[in-house]
């Protein structure tokens, strides 16, 4: 059986949802190993404090 392990973008744009959704002020994406920043997040004009 083949393992359903999110990628690491796919965790980042869940958590890039999430903040849309609840409007919160902090996104935290460290961790990730992301190569490039999910354009999704310009569109969190709100936010005050994110780590990459």
């Amino acid at each position: 059986m083949m393992s359903m392990t999110p990628n690491p973008l796919e965790i980042a744009l869940e958590r890039i949802e999430e903040c849309r959704r609840t409007h919160s002020t902090e996104l935290d994406l460290s961790g990730l190993g992301l190569k490039e920043i999910p354009t999704q997040l310009s569109k969190l004009t709100w936010l005050t404090k994110g780590n990459l």
